[in-house]
């Protein structure tokens, strides 16, 4: 394990290098323990994955068909009030 110590005062670059280094540490470690998770459970990611894209299409699903629905109210109330405007000029 590295150890790294900050004594005094650093310039805002070196911040930064330090801000980056440390993100890289932390996504390659991340990513180490995904690996890890995937290469020991690979059926059980296959599941998660499989059950969370289902999920995924059907929240969308339900939002493609609410939407079509208000759609549709809104052609519906539209085509009455046409009718209305006509029965009215009609006479």
């Amino acid at each position: 394990m590295c150890e790294i110590t900050i004594r005094g005062h650093i310039t805002t670059f070196d911040a930064f290098k330090y801000i980056l280094k440390f993100n890289i540490i932390i996504l390659r470690n991340a990513w180490r323990g995904i690996d890890k998770m995937v290469h020991r459970f690979p059926w059980w990611c296959m599941l998660a994955i499989i059950v969370f894209s289902f999920l995924v299409c059907f929240v969308e699903i339900s939002k493609a068909r609410a939407e079509r629905d208000s759609y549709n109210k809104k052609n519906v109330q539209l085509s009455e009030k046409v009718a209305s405007y006509e029965a009215a000029f009609n006479k």
